[in-house]
């Protein structure tokens, strides 16, 4: 689903201004691959749901513990804007 919504350009901007009844399934869906990501994702996939810290990995980049530091806070709130997106 992820896959499909990068290859179609889709943005979290798009899935907010859905209809509630499309857009909380697709945010649950989106909720769950940022809790229990797959080890094989590319890069995109981790940054869509608000996984930085596993995209720089995937891209091999070297993060300073600082650098590690803001990405769990971008990670953070990534998480809370999608669990309060619909209410």
């Amino acid at each position: 689903m992820v896959d499909f919504m990068l290859s179609k350009d889709l943005s979290l901007d798009y899935v907010h201004d859905l209809p509630v009844g499309v857009a909380v399934p697709i945010l649950e869906l989106l909720r769950v691959c940022q809790a229990a990501p797959s080890k094989s994702w590319s890069p995109e996939i981790y940054d869509f749901i608000g996984r930085a810290d596993l995209a720089a990995q995937a891209r091999g980049d070297r993060l300073e513990s600082r650098d590690k530091h803001e990405l769990v806070c971008d990670n953070i709130r990534t998480w809370s804007s999608l669990m309060t997106a619909r209410r």
